[in-house]
């Protein structure tokens, strides 16, 4: 998966050249930067080429790829639409039957074989580099190597290409986590074995959940960014993986539903209720200051003496602007809306865990499968309503995702009840053991439901195979509208949810991989990779005098940033609030039984 993650990183980055004059008109950092009033009106709006009329920047309250394609002009400065918007849409799976017209058997064999020379010739050229010491050079060699094989192949042959990696990664990190798991048996397998029994943190997610920050990260900004709505047809098929980015909003609301309502299912005081009010604070002043900092550096940015600017960042600063507008206004921190909306939800998520918790078990099953069976089926009148009058309205887009997020809690008392049991912990020296009270731990691997054991690879070659099948742009048979709605909005959640349920449990020998170190620590750097990717994108491209367009020169300095703002001030920072350190086990419950 990490692989996998880095090919579409490495495509985008254009082995590791910035954009040049050549491809992408260039405008200085003082260009970017605003003036005055009239200049920050101007950032405002960009100018289409087939009217006078204003469009948006990327807007607040819709999903992440909602606006046309564009691209920079060199009169104007702004983006303009470009020819590739105006192709006709393609219809839904129409690589899928253009496919099987060739003979499925012949083309998924020529795709392995494509797909093996391809990846053998990245390998060859990174070992060639590190060999000689240039670890950053292993990885423009493979980008030079991906860019030799696919340039001239059209689109169907990337796409396949694409496709035939989700099955390579997939069985490669199979193999290897089989490989480990025989042959480590040093101190990395003990806390991975420990990891799989002690149910108070799940090592595997918090892995997932940096992959997907990364998925933003590539929506955002690679091959044109979330604003080039690429059809399959229109769009090469990475920017298309790019693209399904989008779905990352309703599965972090997801897990953020499932961790906190695990958390309190599993904790010391299950059956205490909180505050609504109280328990939103508590957990989105883990986040908040950061997102603070991000605002004010977006600001300094683009600061300008209109007062109505300012209105808007202090709607921005009380997290209140993605419930009223719908564009995104100054001082243009790309997805703060997804903050917006999650301090909403968790202003829910007290009363209805409570809702859930309560009354008989035959009752709460009855409550957790309706929550399961509504959040799917009411994507289809939700995404009706958004094509026909809804589209862009903030408050009915914050409602669309809350099903996102209520699953998430119903999946967490499920995971609980069928995946976990509670038994007595034993502590003390040998012989002198002293029975305490019961602590969670995960059942036997046979009491656990075969679709969990194995929901992470599932799931993801699901997924995988829809991200290079489709574009979330294509259009809907019938309707004649673009399918984003109905998957965005309910009919991933069963896939989503099994893909948490699946990294929860570890079980299934990708999850397995994901939580052994290094990679469990990969949580400490997802919340600083979301907030600060577009202040670090922006400050980057003012600095170097880019336009836009991924580049390693930015992959870099976001790794590095999210590292030191690590160490230096979110470690502190959760110490001295006396949370959980990031990417570890909570301490307290075992300390607390050999008092």
């Amino acid at each position: 998966m990490i692989a996998f993650f880095v090919l579409a990183a490495a495509t985008t980055c254009r082995a590791l050249r910035p954009p040049t004059a050549a491809t992408t008109p260039v405008r200085s950092a003082a260009g970017i930067r605003l003036a005055g009033s009239q200049r920050q009106r101007d950032l405002r709006t960009v100018t289409t080429d087939d009217s006078n009329d204003s469009v948006p920047t990327p807007a607040h309250g819709r999903s992440l790829a909602q606006l046309p394609n564009v691209v920079v002009s060199p009169a104007a400065g702004f983006p303009q639409e470009s020819e590739a918007a105006k192709e006709p849409p393609r219809p839904l799976g129409e690589a899928v039957r253009q496919s099987l017209e060739t003979g499925p058997l012949e083309a998924l064999a020529a795709d392995a074989q494509f797909a093996g020379r391809t990846i053998s010739k990245m390998a060859i050229a990174s070992a060639d580099e590190v060999a000689q010491g240039h670890f950053l050079g292993a990885f423009a060699a493979a980008t030079s190597a991906l860019s030799t094989e696919l340039e001239g192949e059209d689109k169907g042959k990337g796409a396949s290409f694409g496709i035939s990696m989700v099955f390579v990664l997939t069985s490669a990190c199979w193999i290897a986590e089989l490989v480990l798991a025989k042959f480590w048996n040093g101190e990395n397998q003990d806390d991975v074995r420990e990891a799989s029994e002690s149910r108070l943190f799940l090592h595997a997610l918090s892995f997932a959940r940096y992959l997907m920050a990364w998925h933003v990260v590539l929506n955002h900004f690679a091959y044109g960014g979330y604003t080039a709505e690429q059809t399959s047809m229109v769009g090469e098929p990475w920017a298309v993986f790019c693209r399904w980015g989008v779905l990352a909003a309703p599965w972090f609301y997801m897990v953020s539903g499932f961790t906190n309502s695990y958390s309190k299912l599993v904790g010391s005081q299950p059956n205490v209720e909180e505050d609504f009010i109280h328990a939103m604070i508590k957990r989105g002043l883990s986040w908040y200051p950061f997102y603070l900092i991000a605002l004010i550096w977006c600001a300094i940015r683009v600061a300008t003496s209109e007062a109505e600017d300012w209105a808007h960042f202090m709607a921005h600063t009380f997290t209140i602007h993605g419930l009223v507008w719908d564009k995104e206004s100054f001082p243009f921190l790309t997805g703060d809306v997804w903050l917006s909306w999650l301090i909403a939800y968790m202003l829910t998520w007290a009363p209805f865990h409570s809702a859930m918790a309560d009354g008989t078990e035959q009752a709460k099953d009855s409550f957790i499968w309706t929550v399961f069976y509504m959040s799917f089926v009411i994507a289809i009148p939700s995404a009706i309503l958004e094509w026909i009058w809804f589209a862009g309205f903030p408050l009915y887009s914050m409602v669309q995702l809350w099903p996102s997020f209520a699953f998430g809690q119903a999946l967490a008392f499920w995971f609980v009840k069928n995946c976990m049991e509670q038994r007595e912990l034993q502590v003390g020296p040998s012989g002198v053991a002293v029975m305490t009270q019961p602590v969670w731990v995960r059942k036997k691997v046979n009491e656990i439901p075969v679709l969990v054991r194995f929901g992470a690879t599932i799931s993801i070659t699901i997924f995988g195979l829809m991200f290079f099948t489709f574009s979330p742009h294509d259009i809907v048979p019938l309707f004649g509208k673009p399918v984003l709605p109905l998957i965005q909005k309910g009919f991933q959640l069963p896939f989503q949810g099994l893909m948490v349920v699946g990294f929860a449990a570890e079980v299934d020998p990708l999850a397995k991989l994901f939580a052994r170190r290094p990679f469990r620590f990969a949580e400490k750097l997802t919340l600083m990779t979301f907030l600060f990717q577009v202040p670090i994108y922006n400050t980057i491209n003012d600095w170097m005098g880019w336009s836009s367009g991924m580049t390693w020169t930015f992959v870099a300095c976001l790794v590095s940033f999210t590292v030191a703002a690590h160490f230096l001030v979110e470690r502190p920072y959760r110490q001295w609030r006396g949370d959980r350190e990031r990417g570890e086990n909570w301490k307290e419950s075992l300390a607390a039984l050999h008092k």
